[in-house]
């Protein structure tokens, strides 16, 4: 027969193809294998990967030859004559011998020209490289002859076939035998950067990353798609929304598989293709459910073997898609012949989907048939197992594509949907669906439609869920008001995820209403429920609620063990960088940096603090802001502190919750007298900040809250810097003693270190010192350092002065300040400078105030401390304290030397 030559040279492409380094590099393994097949649909580059292999081979100096089928039907003997050409070629050595072959094949049978083929390749003193492209157009008697050949070829000759479909060889044979090697669509398939290498190399480079990156994941890999992308970019005049409207319907890539796809496919084939194309993935019992047919199993099976852009999804090849451009144009051709049938195909699915309890499948299909209706009763029926479960945001996606009238009617759903915006602080909205739900029901019971026995579950359900907004708006009030309501009434309904929900809130009710006697006991109870439930989603959020409960009350171990579990959970569920992760991680933060574990509060500040208003309450918002405050401080970050501080106060205004703005508030006010900031000025912010003016309504009466308590903190501290001792000694002695009988170790500590700082200022440094020996015996057993690091030198200076500190003692609490004064020394901010009168001068520890300067300019003036008190219109303690923060910024501790030094630096005259 006459061969045609132009089938035997490999294709020359019109632009140097894409190096691809990971798959070039399976030569290595391809010149140990007899049969090497490249297996994939039309247009995956499966011909230019041989083109490049072929080239590699001959760059090498190895022989090689190739052979194109194009489907012209030659039979056994053609096939045969163009291998031996192909062969003439690549081993010029026995030329002449193969070509004689070629003129003797009408005389020979297919299977002694396949032996005598064999049989000079076992003569060619080197490797043999065959390629033969499109295999699948060889028909049965050519593929009959490849048998043949493979069966009998030498060790020295290996074939490297490219087909559509999987070639009809002995391949399972060969498989055993470690003597095949197999390229499917997955290795073909152009990862990302070679993707982003095409588009540049033709041009593109100068498009923006995100277009060319979008463009690659529409491709899905597909080499083809990525060519047209590229063509069609050069004319589109708006690339921004090219990406988007790059799908199976654009006409270059519809007319792609309509011509050398669909075309090509007998009726049944393109049947089943066209009705199982509205699938986002399918398995044969689906295709079955919807085709009406018995057969899906081997429609599959010959569709995936047609190389049909078809993709196994799990190793039991239970499960498939299609590719995505695909899948589009396929449903587009099914659209426009019958929009009705498609319609149906999807409600079908939905069917089946929800039968087979799969109801994310089932509501997307119902949604897609139109059918919002039959998605919404779907939806009802499994959106409190999702919310269980840590699905709750797909509930609101779901929801969000229901009309509104049509959610009227489905309760469940729109609490589900209050309860999601409730963790997100969108409190109107909130309320606005729970508002809904209730006309509802009251309409529904008023008419008889629903009998109150019917009513119950809906109403136990939306009593939880205002509940749960009472909770996020911080009114600890309402909040225990309704857990009550809710443990007695429902017994029947109750829920073990919910319970524990419940139980946990009240544990934070007590908490902030200073009742914390059964505190322990709801946290225990919260935690047995949800623990004993399998819900371990729930024991996120709860763990998170306990936690500062615990810490609260003085249980700062039991604390930290509750959020470090929340953690936990939290982390296995979304990722450490999720939004779930803020809930334990915020007041974690905290309790780590107060004792001293920066580096990690720092960590989880720095991936929790940026999503915490995604699920955040005020339990996790005013430890969030205030540790990152205390951190910047700690640092020497002064304005870094602040910012922290006015972001949380922001949300805190934005969202009207009293305890996050007052505990920003008084923490703000303590870094400002840390800064020195000028009474006037710290007394005008407090104002601002509707700090009250006098002690008056401060004091901790019946029904006191942690917002009662911020607020007098907040006064409290700017009363001292203004000199108002004895009104802050008497508000600091009765929340002291009020703390101390309710048990509230964390407030007791921080009052006391304040009780501290007065009695230092009114000229008692012994009382001051028993006063803080009172503190470190409180943080002692809960190793809470920086509460004592934070409050600057002053503390420092009276730990290690006197007899506040036993040296060399074993008991606990000079053991644990001893702690606390090596901290000192460590934290390079905080520590004094020690300067002898032989150093030169380097300034001050921090600026001094305007009363300082003040004080020392009297002092200097030779007046005592008695008269710059009469002077001043203060007390004696007063000028004392002041002189004592002179000393510490000055860097001495004797009177003279800071007078010297003080002039010296031009401080005074």
């Amino acid at each position: 027969m006459e061969v045609t030559r132009t089938r035997l040279a490999s294709p020359v492409e019109a632009v140097e193809p894409i190096a691809r380094p990971r798959l070039i590099a399976r030569l290595n393994h391809i010149e140990h294998a007899r049969l090497t097949v490249v297996q994939a649909p039309a247009g995956y580059g499966k011909t230019s990967l041989l083109t490049q292999w072929l080239k590699a081979i001959t760059m090498m100096g190895k022989a090689a030859g190739w052979i194109t089928v194009d489907g012209s039907g030659c039979d056994a003997s053609g096939f045969l004559s163009y291998v031996a050409a192909a062969l003439a070629k690549a081993a010029p050595s026995r030329e002449g011998e193969f070509l004689r072959l070629i003129d003797t094949e009408r005389y020979l049978p297919p299977s002694l020209l396949a032996t005598s083929i064999s049989n000079l390749l076992c003569d060619v003193d080197s490797a043999v490289f065959l390629f033969i492209d499109d295999t699948h157009l060889l028909d049965p008697g050519a593929l009959d002859a490849l048998r043949r050949l493979l069966d009998q070829l030498p060790a020295n000759t290996h074939f490297i076939v490219a087909s559509r479909t999987v070639p009809a060889v002995p391949l399972s044979r060969l498989r055993a035998q470690g003597q095949l090697i197999e390229i499917g669509v997955d290795d073909l398939r152009f990862r990302d950067k070679e993707a982003l290498q095409y588009l540049a190399s033709v041009g593109h480079q100068r498009r923006g990353e995100e277009l060319l990156r979008a463009l690659t994941e529409r491709a899905e890999g597909w080499i083809t798609a990525l060519k047209l992308a590229a063509l069609a970019l050069q004319r589109d005049a708006a690339p921004i929304a090219f990406a988007s409207s790059f799908t199976g319907t654009r006409r270059a890539i519809s007319d792609f598989f309509a011509e050398e796809v669909l075309a090509s496919l007998d009726a049944p084939v393109r049947d089943f293709l066209l009705k199982t194309s509205v699938l986002e993935r399918m398995s044969p019992a689906l295709c079955d459910a919807l085709t009406g047919t018995a057969n899906a199993r081997d429609m599959l099976d010959r569709v995936e073997a047609a190389g049909l852009f078809l993709a196994a999804l799990d190793e039991e090849r239970e499960w498939y898609r299609y590719h995505l451009l695909f899948a589009e144009f396929l449903r587009r051709h099914l659209t426009s012949r019958d929009p009705q049938l498609s319609r149906e195909l999807l409600l079908r699915a939905s069917d089946w989907f929800f039968q087979h309890a799969q109801y994310t499948d089932a509501v997307e299909h119902a949604l897609q048939a139109g059918e919002p209706t039959r998605a919404a009763a779907i939806l009802e029926a499994c959106c409190q197992d999702w919310a269980y479960s840590g699905r709750i945001r797909l509930v609101a996606k779901f929801a969000a594509q229901i009309p509104r009238d049509i959610l009227t009617r489905y309760p469940t759903i729109l609490l589900t949907w209050a309860w999601l915006l409730t963790r997100h602080l969108s409190f109107d909205e909130a309320q606005q669906m729970l508002d809904t739900v209730r006309a509802h029901l009251e309409q529904q019971l008023g008419n008889g439609k629903l009998s109150a026995t019917e009513a119950r579950p809906v109403m136990y359900l939306l009593q939880h869920r205002e509940m749960t907004l009472a909770a996020a708006q911080d009114d600890a009030m309402r909040v225990e008001e309704k857990c009550t309501v809710l443990l007695a009434e429902y017994r029947e309904e109750t829920h073990p995820y919910l319970t524990g929900t419940i139980y946990a809130q009240l544990a934070y009710s007590q908490r902030e209403r200073y009742k914390l006697t059964d505190v322990e006991r709801y946290a225990a109870l919260a935690h047995g429920v949800l623990a004993r439930s399998g819900f371990d989603f729930a024991l996120i959020s709860a763990q998170a609620s306990i936690g500062p409960s615990l810490f609260f009350a003085g249980k700062t171990d039991a604390a930290l063990r509750a959020l470090e579990e929340g953690l936990e959970q939290a982390t296995a569920y979304g990722g450490i960088d999720s939004a779930l992760v803020a809930l334990p991680a915020m007041p974690l933060a905290e309790i780590l940096y107060d004792r001293n574990e920066i580096e990690r509060a720092s960590q989880l500040l720095a991936s929790g603090l940026p999503l915490v208003t995604e699920f955040g309450f005020v339990d996790q918002l005013m430890p969030g802001y205030s540790t990152l405050a205390r951190i910047r401080a700690a640092q020497g970050d002064h304005d870094g502190a602040m910012r922290a501080l006015d972001q949380g106060i922001c949300i805190a205004l934005d969202r009207n919750l009293p305890r996050l703005r007052l505990g920003l508030v008084a923490e703000k006010i303590r870094l400002l007298v840390l800064a020195g900031t000028e009474p006037r000025q710290l007394a005008e912010y407090a104002r601002s900040s509707e700090v009250p003016s006098s002690a008056e309504g401060l004091r901790p009466l019946a029904n006191v809250t942690s917002v009662d308590e911020s607020r007098a903190f907040a006064w409290a501290q700017t009363a001292i810097v203004q000199d108002h001792l004895s009104d802050a000694f008497a508000l600091v002695k009765q929340w002291r003693s009020f703390c101390h009988a309710a048990g509230a170790v964390r407030s007791l500590l921080r009052w006391t270190i304040l009780l501290a700082k007065i009695l230092l200022r009114e000229g008692d440094p012994r009382a001051a010192r028993r006063a803080l020996r009172e503190a470190l015996a409180l943080a002692a057993p809960q190793g809470l350092i920086r509460s004592f690091i934070d409050e600057g030198p002053w503390l420092r200076t009276l730990l290690s002065d006197g007899d506040a500190v036993t040296p060399q003692s074993a008991h606990p609490t000079d053991v644990f300040a001893a702690h606390v004064l090596t901290a000192f020394d460590e934290s390079g901010a905080q520590r004094l400078p020690s300067i002898s009168p032989a150093e030169p001068l380097e300034g001050l520890y921090g600026a001094l105030s305007s009363k300082e300067l003040e004080v020392l300019t009297l002092v200097a003036s030779g007046l005592r401390n008695r008269e710059v008190a009469l002077k001043l219109g203060t007390t004696e303690g007063s000028v004392k304290w002041h002189m004592q923060q002179v000393y510490d910024k000055i860097g001495t501790r004797r009177r003279l030397q800071a007078i010297e030094r003080a002039r010296a630096l031009g401080l005074i005259h």
